[in-house]
């Protein structure tokens, strides 16, 4: 992850995540539509996940997605876990490809090899 230093600060925010440093993204560093529940996704805000209206969650970006997809593609479990307590019509939403999260993660698990745990998750909605 990459963003530019903020023009207040010239300094970048860090999340720590697991262990590993992250660069704290910004919501210019995301694509066009996105939301925050998408930044939130991003950024492992869970704090900022529960403050959203569940309704907020099914905002869409200008490729379709949604913050699952973010989540799903991140292979993050426990985002997919809050996303989908708090809005469970989330994991029907497609994107402009016809996928939903669990579409992708499926792609992700047969050319990667990867994203098992999250597949396992989201088999349970599909």
């Amino acid at each position: 992850m990459i963003k530019m230093p903020n023009r207040q600060s010239e300094r970048p925010s860090y999340i720590e995540v697991g262990g590993l440093i992250y660069i704290e993204k910004e919501m210019n560093d995301l694509v066009e539509g996105a939301s925050l529940s998408h930044l939130y996704v991003e950024n492992r805000n869970i704090e900022g996940l529960y403050t959203l209206k569940k309704e907020e969650l099914l905002n869409v970006d200008r490729d379709g997605e949604t913050a699952l997809h973010y989540a799903a593609v991140n292979d993050d479990v426990e985002l997919c876990k809050i996303l989908i307590n708090k809005n469970k019509d989330i994991v029907n939403i497609k994107d402009i490809e016809n996928k939903t999260a669990y579409d992708w993660v499926m792609s992700y698990n047969e050319e990667y090899n990867s994203h098992s745990s999250v597949c396992e998750f989201l088999k349970k909605y599909s």
